[in-house]
């Protein structure tokens, strides 16, 4: 009889290959990886620019740079419940919603055209809620801004533009 994990082996796949002589002893075989009968990509439809990933996390690591500097100069407590800095937030959750829908297995049903289309207003509008956020600083602070927010930028490292986003395991492309 035998014992141990090859009896459970020998139970689970009882074969004339697996079963050596009499003594009923295991030959060992690796499990092979399953091939798929078709090529699995990452592939993106035609509607979706080449350019509009990067254009994404460009967008995304700005917005975070800028987002810093105000925690840095200990402004940003005072500017929450302003509408700018929420429709800061509203523009920076859109592209990351965006990189995550680009990240979905291919075969992901979604209308490609409509994301893309909101994709590019979002990133048309983004800038200049960029500035209006700045221009409510008073001189001095946005003098301070201004100078901190190209360091913070500098900072960053590329998979932070992936900051709360799920399953961001093709980050690094």
């Amino acid at each position: 009889m035998v014992v141990g994990p090859n009896w459970i082996d020998c139970v689970v796949r009882r074969s004339r290959r697996n079963i050596v002589g009499a003594c009923g002893a295991l030959r060992w075989s690796p499990r092979r990886r399953v091939r798929h009968s078709h090529e699995v990509s990452r592939k993106l439809p035609a509607v979706v620019p080449s350019t509009l990933r990067s254009r994404l996390e460009i967008a995304r690591l700005d917005s975070l740079a800028l987002m810093r500097a105000l925690d840095h100069l200990h402004l940003a407590g005072d500017l929450l419940a302003h509408p700018a800095l929420r429709g800061l937030f509203e523009f920076d959750a859109d592209c990351a919603e965006a990189l995550s829908v680009l990240l979905r297995p291919p075969g992901f049903a979604i209308d490609w055209r409509a994301m893309v289309r909101d994709t590019e207003a979002t990133l048309r509008r983004l800038p200049a809620a960029r500035d209006k956020v700045r221009l409510m600083m008073g001189p001095d602070d946005r003098a301070k801004l201004l100078a901190l927010e190209p360091a913070m930028r500098e900072s960053l490292d590329a998979t932070e533009a992936y900051n709360g986003i799920q399953d961001a395991t093709a980050r690094n492309r």
